[in-house]
């Protein structure tokens, strides 16, 4: 760029108007229209700068430019001291974790200020884009190419960012090791039958698939997905999504997850990504929060409903946690009803949920030609007597699938028996003792065969074989292939780990005789079905496996290690290499304690450990790291605030709790700033360590440098059962707290019903406000818990309570879209038609979310259609937003086309500022006045030309304005 005035000056200019653009992420809502102002000035600010690249201008155009430059400097910066006034930044620590997080306060940006910082920036804008025009129609093409390309690859990596957050789960990964184990043609009976085909052709339709253990329910979920995506793959108004559930990740597959991921894949599908779901990364990003249930409910929803067909399936229901299946089949219910979703579904024989009542069944179960096709595809793993002996081939495959009963593990397990055999007449054998009976008895007799076989191998085979199904049976999550070779290396004693003690995997799988799988795409080794750790389970003691004892001491062992004295990493390349050199490590720190909690005794490793300053410290460092840990720059963010004592309280370990305080370490004691010993037992949620501390003398009053108290602290997380304990050993129920502002507001806003009754009933104030919250009958609402705003209500809530930056409740309810909470709130004597706040009324907040339903409900209730608000009354609202449905409501309804707001005039002036030709051609007809002179753009004519929405122009035009 090759012109007069300063290129640093023009570039600071560029860089503090992206600055200011993400600064506004995370922003409420009245903050909008400056954020889409500056970001528009943003965009044409990098035009200019591209477009001149290489090229000179005159010296008119350098002076034009150099003034506009120093004009639009001006204005950011006064824009950028305003937004100081209301963003600050407020420390959380909601787990083990402590965030930093950026919050708006509620307070009202005047709309006076608004109107006028937004002319400026619009003005500015205007300038710059008719310099733009200026410039040669050459360069003005090569620049479109590069800023279209620019803009592919910001809208790419945004979209990645987004879904990345939305959910780390990965089921394709799963479907692919699924697939990769099928044998071909397999499963071809389920595709074929007429439930499925049923299914396929009929809107709203379901399809339960039960089926007994191991009968091949999952790889029959498998093939039926690849099916779909085989079928649809060119069809963009098809959305597909599926999940598999697992009884060994319970605790990564709550139901939020599952919704978050079968959003995530509905999502995927589209070429950007939809409104409803950045819209959640807009609000919770920024917080570095996770969206509430609700909210990712109502976000599932509206990106199902924007798909003309919709096939979602779910695996392994009965492997769900119970609480959490049902929310999850409820949730199913409501996309099924609503978006019209075909839903397909396996489990276990089970009484059918009401949404499977009225659909199909078909029973899973392991088909002869099926289980056939398995054996054929295994030969070759079997001696090679057998793979020249076609006989004998034939015999293995006939008595085989002749026992199996329709259990497809028990095809594995029976031709895993075979594996060993070292002749014909032995094999003749094995196939004779072959079990026939019920499920649980040939299951049991073939796990009996298989651990027989195992105890049967070389003493060191046996060995390696009952610690692998020990570590496997025992760990609290799934492990990596790496995970499990380490843990099967630790020498108890030892205080570095010796790589020649690691096994080899291929060994491992050798000598297990069947009972342990390979996930090859995800790196996870696990036991080959669900009924085997049962069994295991049952049988632990007769086999000799590993007690949590061992296993807890085998943990300690491990991060007892030396390398581990030289405590925290203090940067992000020695952390990594630490993980990598040690990858046991971030499971050993995290689940130590928990196995040290399930034996009786504490042994001595344990105090030695916790005694470890540097060692606590490192384990803590290490126990933040999750999957999706973005690592650049943590470690440099980490602070140590742990000793024994607090990370003893945290695991639940009474025992080395009762040992520190008995050696004169302070109760209420604060490392480095950070959590009491009581408060890390609340997050561990464990109830008999904070009794016996409160019993110590810990005080249920203090607050950390957050300033959260212990019972807001317990409120936030659910824990009913300490709340009360807290309550009852003196604890302030409404002692002022950082973040929510009272305990009552926390469990407000994580829908702790239960917890409310408590502290109700505890006297807490029904209608107290906090700064950032408004009251606990506002933040219930905001949350989406129309449950407990009934009870609130009924307790005594003020209907009409008022918040900061909105007004009353039912605005807020009404603008998030939540129908049962507006109509409840009617019903107990919200007022419709209360003006002011953010928002201005609920029918206008109701008009900018573009929910129908509440719009309806508002104005059946008696609400004044054509209420007036300084930036507009309720059809300009909707205007605004783009909502023709709503615009057309409303004008059906009575109100006036011509009803004036103060940045655009008239629902007219905004549907052409907006480009929005339906819109404009129903206003038009409805008798808006395109003469009327108001807004930043005066004339309706005016904002379409301005903002360059030709079609709007036209049709203007056409009608007569001037």
């Amino acid at each position: 760029m090759s012109f007069g005035f300063s290129l640093g000056d023009f570039i600071s200019v560029i860089t503090l108007a992206n600055k200011l653009r993400k600064d506004f992420v995370g922003a409420p809502s009245q903050f909008n229209s400056i954020s889409r102002e500056v970001r528009g000035l943003a965009n044409i600010l990098q035009d200019v700068d591209i477009q001149l690249l290489g090229h000179d201008i005159n010296d008119r155009q350098q002076k034009q430019l150099a003034e506009i430059s120093h004009s639009c400097g001006i204005l950011l910066n006064e824009l950028q001291d305003a937004m100081e006034k209301y963003k600050v930044v407020r420390y959380s620590g909601t787990s083990i974790h402590k965030k930093a997080r950026s919050i708006w306060k509620r307070i009202s940006w005047e709309p006076e200020d608004i109107s006028e910082l937004r002319g400026r920036l619009m003005s500015n804008v205007m300038l710059l884009q008719s310099f733009v025009s200026a410039i040669s129609r050459q360069t003005m093409v090569a620049t479109k190419q590069t800023l279209e390309h620019l803009n592919q690859r910001q809208e790419s990596d945004e979209r990645s960012c987004i879904l990345d957050w939305l959910s780390a789960a990965d089921y394709t990964s799963q479907q692919s090791d699924l697939l990769a184990r099928r044998q071909e043609g397999t499963g071809q009976w389920l595709l074929d039958s007429e439930e499925y085909k049923h299914w396929l052709r009929t809107p709203r339709a379901t399809l339960f698939c039960p089926g007994i253990p191991g009968a091949g329910k999952t790889i029959c979920s498998a093939i039926l997905v690849d099916d779909l995506i085989t079928r649809f793959q060119d069809n963009p108004n098809v959305g597909i999504a599926y999940i598999y559930c697992k009884f060994n990740r319970q605790d990564e597959q709550k139901v939020q997850d599952l919704l978050s991921s079968l959003l995530k894949q509905l999502s995927e599908k589209r070429t950007s990504v939809p409104d409803a779901v950045k819209d959640l990364y807009t609000r919770y990003k920024a917080t570095s929060t996770r969206p509430q249930f609700d909210k990712v409910s109502k976000a599932l929803r509206s990106v199902a409903s924007t798909y003309s067909e919709v096939f979602i399936v779910v695996d392994a229901l009965d492997e769900c946690e119970s609480t959490c299946r049902t929310r999850l089949l409820d949730e199913m219910m409501e996309i099924h009803a609503g978006a019209g979703a075909n839903i397909f579904a396996t489990s276990r024989p089970a009484e059918m949920n009401d949404l499977f009542k009225a659909g199909g069944r078909l029973e899973i179960r392991a088909h002869e030609n099926d289980v056939r096709r398995y054996l054929n595809g295994n030969m070759y793993r079997l001696p090679g007597f057998v793979s020249r002996n076609t006989a004998l081939q034939e015999e293995i495959m006939t008595v085989i699938s002749r026992h199996v009963q329709g259990m497809f593990l028990l095809a594995q397990l029976y031709f895993e028996s075979l594996i060993g055999r070292r002749s014909a007449k032995s094999t003749r054998t094995a196939l004779k003792e072959l079990s026939d009976g019920s499920n649980d008895y040939a299951y049991d007799k073939a796990y009996d065969n298989a651990m027989g076989r195992i105890q049967g191998q070389l003493r060191e085979q046996a060995d390696l074989a009952i610690q692998t199904l020990s570590w496997l049976t025992c760990a609290r999550r799934p492990l990596t292939s790496l995970e499990l070779q380490h843990a099967l290396a630790i020498e108890n004693g030892e205080s570095s780990l010796d790589e020649e003690n690691m096994p080899e995997i291929e060994d491992i799988l050798t000598v297990c005789a069947g009972l342990v799988t390979l996930e090859n795409e995800t790196g996870i080794i696990r036991l080959v079905h669900y009924t085997t750790k049962e069994y295991l389970e049952r049988k632990q003691e007769s086999f000799f496996l590993l007690s949590e004892k061992e296993i807890s001491t085998l943990c300690i062992s491990y991060i007892s290690f030396e390398t581990f004295g030289s405590g925290v990493c203090e940067s992000d390349i020695t952390m990594e290499e630490r993980l990598q050199s040690h990858p046991f490590y971030p499971y050993a720190a995290r689940y130590w304690g928990d196995h040290v909690r399930a034996t009786k005794d504490l042994h001595p490793g344990v105090i030695q450990f916790l005694e470890d300053q540097p060692k606590v410290e490192a384990s803590e460092q290490a126990l933040r790291v999750t999957k999706d840990t973005v690592r650049v720059g943590w470690s440099q963010k980490y602070s140590r605030t742990m000793t024994g004592l607090h990370l003893a309280a945290y695991f639940g370990i009474q025992e080395a709790v009762a040992y520190f305080l008995r050696h004169q370490h302070p109760v209420d004691i604060c490392y480095r700033a950070g959590y009491t010993a009581l408060k890390w037992a609340i997050s561990g949620g464990h109830l008999n360590v904070c009794q016996f501390l409160l019993s110590q003398g810990a005080d249920p009053n203090i607050t950390d440098e957050e300033e959260f108290t212990e019972l807001a602290f317990a409120a936030q997380h659910g824990r009913e059962a300490i709340v009360r304990l807290l309550v009852d050993w003196g604890a302030d129920v409404d002692a002022p707290c950082e973040w929510y502002g009272r305990a009552l507001i926390a469990a407000c806003d994580e829908g702790q019903l239960k917890i409310v009754d408590v502290l109700l009933n505890s006297k807490a104030d029904i209608n107290i406000e906090s700064e950032l919250y408004g009251s606990p009958l506002e933040t219930a609402a905001n949350a989406g818990h129309w449950k407990l705003v009934t009870f609130l209500l009924e307790k005594g809530a003020e209907p009409n309570s008022r918040g900061g930056e909105v007004a009353t409740v039912l605005q807020s309810a009404a603008f998030q879209g939540q129908e049962e909470i507006v109509r409840i709130l009617l019903s107990h004597g919200a007022d419709v038609n209360r003006q002011g706040g953010l928002y201005g009324n609920a029918l206008r907040a109701a008009s900018m979310n573009g929910n129908q339903h509440i719009v309806q409900l508002l104005l059946d209730s008696g609400a004044n259609i054509n209420a007036e608000h300084e930036l507009g009354t309720a059809l300009i609202a909707a205007v605004e937003k783009g909502h023709c449905d709503i615009a057309q409501m409303l004008l059906e309804n009575g109100a006036d086309p011509n009803g004036r707001g103060r940045v655009h005039g008239t629902a007219l002036h905004a549907a052409a500022a907006f480009g929005l030709v339906q819109i404009t051609q129903i206003l038009l007809d409805k008798g808006a006045d395109s003469t009327i002179r108001a807004g930043v753009y005066k004339t309706p004519l005016r904002a379409a030309v301005m903002r360059g929405h030709r079609e709007v122009v036209a049709l203007l035009k056409d009608r007569g304005s001037m």
